[in-house]
């Protein structure tokens, strides 16, 4: 409860936007800028990433990731994303969340609100999006952030039965 309690007064005491600006966001939905890099950008997205890929949490996202479609939501901000993310991520920045959920269902129909939210650093921002999303009924898996991702997206091409 007291998580819920820090996640509405950290989304409250984000400024006010105007409905003019997000019907203008929502319009310019963001696909990952991963896809288009340099070959050898996507090289080095190749290979394994330190301490994510030795953490038992890596199983748990590929877990959720391997029993069906989910949307990937990235919650950090417009410009962190611009430097890169997971592939087919969607961009929504936890401070837009709340205003945004309509743009997020949207992109829940095939996946029956199977979301996985990640963030940059040790996964703050993404605890909060999840508890928001959970509170709203979709079924959020936090997937850290995007090392983790990506170690996660991995393993599932590393498995022969399993196609991402």
């Amino acid at each position: 409860m007291q998580e819920i309690k820090q996640a509405a007064s950290v989304i409250k005491a984000q400024p006010k936007r105007s409905h003019s600006s997000l019907a203008a966001q929502e319009t310019q939905v963001q696909e990952s800028p991963f896809y288009g890099m340099p070959p050898e950008v996507k090289q080095a997205a190749k290979e394994p990433l330190g301490p994510a890929g030795k953490d038992p949490e890596v199983d748990r996202i590929a877990h959720f990731l391997a029993q069906g479609k989910c949307v990937l939501s990235d919650v950090r901000s417009t410009e962190e994303f611009a430097s890169g993310s997971v592939p087919g991520a969607l961009n929504i920045p936890l401070d837009n969340l709340p205003q945004r959920l309509s743009l997020l269902s949207s992109h829940c129909v095939e996946s029956s609100g199977r979301v996985v939210v990640f963030c940059g650093g040790p996964g703050q921002q993404s605890k909060i999006a999840q508890k928001l999303l959970q509170n709203q009924g979709y079924n959020v898996v936090d997937g850290i952030n995007v090392p983790y991702m990506l170690e996660a997206l991995r393993t599932l091409e590393a498995q022969p039965s399993r196609s991402v």
